[in-house]
C-alpha cells in the first residue's frame, strides 16, 4: 500500500470530509515531507485562515486515535500527527491479513493437517508444474 492510499484510507476511517482528505493528502505528499500552511494555501488555492480551519478539523477527529493531538496546544499538532500516521504507516500487517483467507471450517481436519504437513515440507523449495 502506497503513502497516499494510506492516507486516504484512515481519513475515511476518521470520517473526513472531502476538503480535509484533499488538505490532508496535499499536506503529507509523502512521511517526509515539510509543507507548511503557506504553502498548502497557493497548492489548494484557498486562504491561509481556511487551510487553519481544516487542519484544526483533521486534528480533532485524529484526537481519538491519536491523544497526543488532544495534549498539545498551538503549534506542533501537525508534526504530532505526521509522526502518529508514519508509525501507522511502518507498522508490520497484523497475523490476521496474512492468514488463509478461506474460513477454517470449510476445510476438513485430516484435510487441514495434510496441507500444513505439506506446507511445511515444502517451505522454502520451488513448486514444478
Amino acid at each position: 500500500m502506497t503513502w497516499q492510499e494510506f492516507l486516504n484510507q484512515q481519513a475515511d476511517i476518521q470520517h473526513l470530509s472531502v476538503e480535509e482528505k484533499t488538505t490532508l493528502l496535499t499536506a503529507l505528499p509523502d512521511p517526509d515531507a515539510q509543507i507548511n500552511q503557506i504553502q498548502l494555501s497557493v497548492k489548494l488555492s484557498i486562504t491561509e485562515a481556511i487551510v487553519k480551519s481544516r487542519l484544526q478539523k483533521i486534528y480533532k477527529k485524529f484526537e481519538n486515535v491519536c491523544p497526543e493531538l488532544r495534549e498539545k496546544e498551538g503549534a506542533g499538532k501537525f508534526e504530532k500527527l505526521r509522526t502518529y500516521l508514519k508509525q501507522k504507516y511502518h507498522q508490520p500487517q497484523s497475523e490476521a491479513t496474512l492468514k488463509n483467507p478461506i474460513p477454517d471450517k470449510s476445510i476438513s481436519s485430516e484435510f487441514q493437517s495434510l496441507i500444513t504437513e505439506k506446507i511445511q515440507s515444502f517451505c522454502g523449495r520451488k513448486f514444478v508444474f
